[in-house]
């Protein structure tokens, strides 16, 4: 921010502002916060001597917009994503070109905006959104014996905000719940504490991609603990 206020035949006294006296001549805020917001009055002096007088200029300091851009993500293609920006500001440029507070992607790539707020400050932002497996595969068998292979479930779960999976035994009760952001299951029964006994259990998994679509799977998986 840069003003300047030419007088002939007068002779500078001070320029004053809200934070104290400044330098004769222009006044420069480079880089403007709060504080430089207010009256800045010039006081300058007729060359006879004879009087003095004061012109003032207001500067108001407008916040910088901020674009909002949701954490970088995951899409599964043939998914449709939604990316929005802080609503409700003056203007939107994306790096697609669209001109809205929201834009909906099919690919994975880099997406950047540019946010016009009041008094027409800006501030830029971008995404990366990554592509996701999107494929909830679990194993039918575990061994969870300690032997470092195969002692439990590790589902993928790239590509999905949230799941829930429920593991139960042949007689319908629920040995154990997990939830995202990772489904580790190692064989235990959540409330005793203990190893489940070798045998068949039954799993229900529902999980909703970052696009808000809800994938559900279920099925059967071994328990074994043969060394």
């Amino acid at each position: 921010m840069y003003f300047y206020l030419p007088f002939e035949n007068f002779t500078p006294i001070e320029w004053s502002g809200p934070t104290g006296s400044l330098p004769d001549g222009a006044v420069t805020i480079p880089n403007a916060y709060d504080s430089d917001a207010g009256w800045y009055t010039y006081t300058y002096q007729a060359s006879n001597g004879c009087w003095s007088t004061m012109d003032s200029v207001l500067v108001t300091v407008f916040p910088n917009p901020d674009p909002g851009l949701p954490p970088d993500t995951l899409i599964c293609i043939g998914d449709l994503l939604t990316i929005s920006a802080t609503p409700g500001l003056a203007n939107y440029l994306w790096s697609t070109g669209a001109l809205t507070a929201s834009i909906t992607i099919t690919e994975p790539g880099t997406y950047g905006v540019i946010v016009t707020g009041t008094g027409g400050c800006q501030a830029a932002d971008s995404i990366v959104v990554g592509a996701g497996a999107c494929d909830l595969e679990v194993p039918n068998v575990i061994t969870p014996n300690g032997d470092g292979t195969n002692d439990v479930i590790d589902i993928d779960l790239s590509g999905f905000a949230t799941a829930t999976m429920m593991i139960w035994n042949r007689w319908g009760q629920k040995l154990d719940e997990i939830t995202a952001p990772r489904i580790v299951w190692d064989g235990r029964d959540r409330l005793s504490g203990e190893p489940v006994p070798s045998g068949t259990y039954f799993w229900t998994l529902s999980a909703t991609r970052a696009s808000g679509l809800v994938q559900e799977a279920s099925g059967y998986l071994m328990v074994l603990y043969e060394r």
